[in-house]
C-alpha cells in the first residue's frame, strides 16, 4: 500500500510539474504574441502618421500653387489695366485734357482697388 501511495504521489507530483511547464511556455507564449502585437502597432501608427505628414505636405504644395496662379492672374489683370489707362491717357493727351485724364485714372484705380 505504501508503494501504491508513493506512485500515485509520484504521478501526481509529475503531473503538477507538468501543468506548471504548460503554464510557463502559455505565460511566455502570450507575453511575445502581446510584444508583437504591440510592435505591430506602433507600425501601424507610425505608418498612419506618415500618410498624414505626407497628405499634410500635398495639401500644402496644392495651396501654395493656388496662390502662385492667383498672382500671375493678378499681375496679368495689372497689366491690361495699366495697357487700357496708357491707351486712354494717350487720347486724352492727344486731345488736350489732361485733367480729365487725372480724373478718369483715379477713379479707375479706385473701381480697381475695390475689386481687389
Amino acid at each position: 500500500e505504501r508503494k501504491e501511495d508513493r506512485r500515485m504521489m509520484d504521478e501526481a507530483l509529475a503531473e503538477t510539474a507538468a501543468i506548471e511547464s504548460m503554464k510557463k511556455q502559455t505565460a511566455a507564449a502570450n507575453k511575445e504574441m502581446l510584444k508583437k502585437v504591440q510592435e505591430e502597432n506602433i507600425k501601424r501608427k507610425e505608418l498612419q502618421l506618415l500618410d498624414k505628414e505626407k497628405e499634410k505636405i500635398h495639401d500644402m504644395e496644392v495651396a501654395a500653387q493656388g496662390v502662385e496662379l492667383a498672382i500671375k492672374k493678378e499681375k496679368q489683370r495689372q497689366l491690361e489695366l495699366d495697357k487700357i489707362q496708357e491707351k486712354q491717357k494717350a487720347m486724352l493727351m492727344a486731345g488736350g485734357a489732361d485733367d480729365i485724364l487725372e480724373a478718369r485714372v483715379k477713379k479707375e484705380k479706385e473701381e480697381a482697388m475695390r475689386l481687389l
